[in-house]
């Protein structure tokens, strides 16, 4: 009795494979349109693997304007997707991959939304006097407060993510922060201290 044994070879060649092979890209961002970096990006569904595809990636990571590129996928319909640490996951449906073409998923479907949100507080106080400025305005990006009578702010709300802090109070010169301020979820971030000078008068 002849016995006869193959053995089934996978080509390193992605032109070898008369599936199709596509690709998936896009660019994650959040509610402000600011890119989210490290964002989790994962294909699933879609044609039955063979042992051809261990190799395959089927996943990415965002770079630090948020964009990522799944290479040689193979053809056929996916769902996407997207997670991130404090951002709530989103999921994109019949994400269809074609031979040989490069699947840009839509921008305004790439959008993370915070699960939660932290605080940024700190002092407002005159360079000169070390007097404590009240009713001075604070802003956080897009978000802002006003100090108390006690010169302190307290700005909460804020979705994590890096920003530009800067400080005004009327007769004063405004101040904004050198280095941004992280906001993580759900924790106060380090108080940003501000010493404003009085304005020079015009002549």
């Amino acid at each position: 009795m002849l016995v006869l044994g193959f053995i089934v070879g996978c080509s390193d060649n992605p032109d070898d494979d008369h599936r199709g092979i596509g690709s998936c890209s896009g660019q994650v961002t959040d509610q402000n349109g600011d890119p989210v970096e490290s964002a989790i990006c994962s294909l699933s569904g879609g044609t039955t693997p063979t042992p051809c595809d261990a190799s395959r990636a089927t996943s990415d990571v965002t770079d630090a304007n948020g964009d990522f590129f799944i290479d040689e996928v193979v053809m056929g319909t996916y769902d996407l997707t997207i997670s991130m640490t404090g951002y709530g996951a989103i999921t994109i449906i019949d994400v269809t991959i074609d031979d040989g073409k490069e699947t840009k998923v839509p921008k305004d479907e790439t959008v993370l939304t915070p699960t939660s949100t932290g605080t940024v507080t700190g002092t407002v106080t005159s360079s000169t006097t070390s007097a404590v400025i009240s009713g001075a305005t604070v802003n956080v990006g897009s978000y802002s407060g006003s100090t108390n009578t006690s010169g302190v702010y307290s700005i909460s709300g804020i979705p994590a993510g890096n920003y530009t802090v800067s400080a005004t109070a009327s007769g004063y010169d405004s101040c904004t922060s050198s280095t941004q301020v992280t906001v993580t979820s759900s924790v106060w971030s380090d108080g940003r201290h501000f010493f404003l000078e009085n304005k020079r008068p015009n002549y």
